[in-house]
């Protein structure tokens, strides 16, 4: 069953301000002993990238991700832990929103929240926002190589990776069969193919020395013979080797 409440770290990133930007969410189970501690492991996240922008847009477009994102999950409490002042103050009303750019951000964040039951905001040194703000930090790099924007994790997801190995771990023991089964099959061919080359040349070897016995011509045909096929076994051995 999914939880009922949550704790929330966000951030907003910006590298120059407006500048490329991003946000970063985490959500933590608050009936999990520890859960509000710093280093806790979130239960469900977002990482993205929202272009260019001012940092204090992207603070907020972190909370209205994070109330949305919430809400998808089925909270009825969550308790927002920001290291934003500013958006903190103003979600709780003791400070007027001035920027007309924040003012309709502020607005939907207010609304979002009153599809639960309870909802708190605290500030928090910068210091214990460490998840969040790796979270947005990771979208802006994940976004200059090319990656997507916008990478969010639920909590019937934190079993992907442990599936994921197991699948690749099947695929990985799977492919190294094949393999071995491939550089046998061919180890086993060279085998046969310097069996074969060796009867051949014992046998053409008896047939011409034997021939060369009634010919000078016929021992320069023996020597011929007896060098191409020597330069064939050779290479072929060389061939298996390289198996």
């Amino acid at each position: 069953m999914p939880p009922r409440a949550y704790i929330i770290r966000t951030d907003g990133a910006c590298r120059g301000n407006p500048g490329p930007a991003s946000i970063g969410v985490a959500l933590y189970d608050a009936s999990t002993p520890g859960s509000d501690d710093p280093d806790a492991m979130p239960i469900a996240s977002i990482s993205a990238a929202i272009g260019t922008t001012t940092n204090n847009v992207a603070e907020w477009r972190a909370v209205v991700a994070a109330i949305d994102f919430a809400a998808e999950l089925g909270a009825r409490e969550i308790d927002l832990l920001l290291d934003s002042k500013l958006v903190v103050e103003q979600l709780q009303g003791r400070w007027r929103v001035r920027d007309a750019k924040l003012a309709p951000l502020c607005d939907e964040a207010l609304k979002g929240l009153t599809r639960f039951a309870h909802w708190s905001a605290r500030h928090v040194p910068r210091e214990q926002n460490g998840r969040a703000d790796a979270l947005a930090n990771e979208a802006l790099d994940r976004a200059l190589r090319g990656g997507p924007a916008w990478v969010a994790r639920r909590p019937q997801d934190t079993v992907a990776p442990a599936v994921t190995a197991s699948v690749g771990s099947e695929s990985s023991a799977t492919a190294a069969s094949r393999i071995t089964v491939l550089v046998l099959g061919r180890a086993a061919v060279c085998r046969v193919s310097v069996a074969v080359a060796v009867f051949v040349f014992r046998a053409i070897s008896a047939t011409v020395v034997s021939a060369a016995r009634y010919s000078s011509s016929g021992l320069m045909v023996s020597r011929s013979v007896a060098s191409s096929l020597i330069r064939a076994w050779t290479f072929d051995s060389r061939r298996c080797a390289t198996a």
